[in-house]
């Protein structure tokens, strides 16, 4: 979704308010593919412990820690996770960007890096412009507007369902959550976070804690920054994906596993045959995973098919495929967890109107596309994927 201005947006949002309320790790050896097991270990966990905060759901409420209960899975079609994928997201509904990478992969513990709550949307505004009650289900909590608390629990509900509803037709998804709240002072070097709200000049939040989900049936963890929607920088992105991989056993993730890589969402400026996506907590995304070796493995950042560069092809199968947006589009779980985030009545392929985001099944002229092309750094190559 392409936002507009903070100005624009915050003067929307006052407008519409007033219309609703009366007066009155150390380096290591990168693996050979994100597909496959890594030789790359993460560091050993810092010595400080976690401070976590209750959840916010008495009836969620775990009897241990997330240090005390680092991944235990349950075995799906007789494997086990023997190696974390980690996927580093700015904004939660940009995961099928790089789906063709997490799908079927029970031998791979994923950590969903989530680095902003996307609270900048337009769509959380009271009038909810991208919500269509006769095609979709309402969020919840009903937003209350940009920047709010209800805006961005509505966006990280949104995001847990949806991963929820893929893990119906593949088990290797992370699904069912726990809630382990917040998780304070987690080892990590000094960077210059800063979240900016609609006063730009100003930082409302410098937060260096997490919030964590983790899978009941032990298939990953849901590691949640707060790093600013439409600010987020390439030092951020940096900052937070050392911190997850020096702090393990307190974001629920088994330090004796090796990781196989990362990757990351779509960006592309270049390539006027594809989509064209320059939003820039995506681009600080991609520049991150190509400049900046994390010491995780092979680094794949989400590109255009006609970038030269992209040496990495994945394709989405057609279980997660329909699963995500039914045969024609509008019937899957992207439709249902993100149809309200969709404003633009106008489709980037036909130009016709739609209810929510398509997919497109044949090249790359919708954000979302079901073969999916990949730049890679600090690793050889893999193969590619069909």
């Amino acid at each position: 979704m392409r936002a507009r201005s903070r100005r624009a947006t915050a003067t929307a949002l006052l407008a519409a308010l007033a219309a609703l309320v009366p007066a009155g790790t150390a380096s290591a050896a990168t693996s050979p593919s994100p597909s496959s097991s890594a030789s790359v270990s993460p560091s050993a966990s810092p010595s400080a412990s976690a401070a976590v905060s209750a959840p916010e759901s008495p009836a969620e409420s775990p009897s241990a820690t997330p240090s005390a209960t680092a991944t235990a899975a349950t075995e799906v079609g007789g494997a086990r996770p023997t190696s974390v994928l980690y996927v580093v997201l700015p904004h939660p509904d940009d995961e099928f960007e790089v789906w063709s990478q997490v799908q079927d992969t029970p031998d791979a513990y994923k950590v969903f890096v989530l680095l902003t709550h996307g609270e900048e949307s337009a769509n959380c505004l009271p009038t909810m412009p991208g919500y269509d009650p006769a095609v979709e289900p309402a969020p919840s909590p009903l937003p209350l507007g940009p920047w709010t608390t209800t805006c961005e629990e509505a966006r990280l509900n949104s995001w847990r369902d949806f991963l929820s509803d893929m893990s119906d037709t593949d088990p290797s998804v992370p699904g069912t959550f726990r809630d382990r709240g917040r998780v304070e002072r987690l080892a990590s070097r000094s960077a210059p976070v800063c979240r900016r709200d609609a006063d730009t000049s100003t930082c409302a939040r410098r937060d260096r804690g997490a919030r964590l989900w983790t899978d009941t049936a032990g298939h990953g963890s849901l590691v949640v920054f707060d790093l600013g929607d439409r600010d987020l920088t390439s030092q951020e992105v940096v900052w937070a994906m050392r911190t997850v991989r020096d702090n393990p056993t307190k974001l629920g993730i088994d330090p004796s596993l090796p990781s196989r890589g990362v990757v990351g969402s779509y960006a592309n400026t270049d390539h006027a045959g594809c989509f064209t996506y320059g939003h820039p907590d995506h681009l600080a995304v991609s520049e991150a995973l190509i400049g900046t070796d994390l010491g995780l493995g092979p680094q794949l950042a989400a590109t255009a098919k006609d970038d030269p560069r992209a040496t990495v092809t994945g394709t989405v199968s057609t279980g997660p495929l329909v699963a995500a947006f039914g045969w024609d589009g509008s019937t899957g779980a992207h439709a249902r967890r993100y149809g309200w985030l969709w404003r633009e009545d106008a489709d980037a392929l036909t130009s016709g109107r739609v209810d929510a985001y398509q997919v497109d099944r044949e090249g790359q002229r919708r954000l979302f596309h079901v073969r999916q092309h990949f730049r890679v750094a600090f690793g050889p190559p893999p193969p590619t994927a069909v």
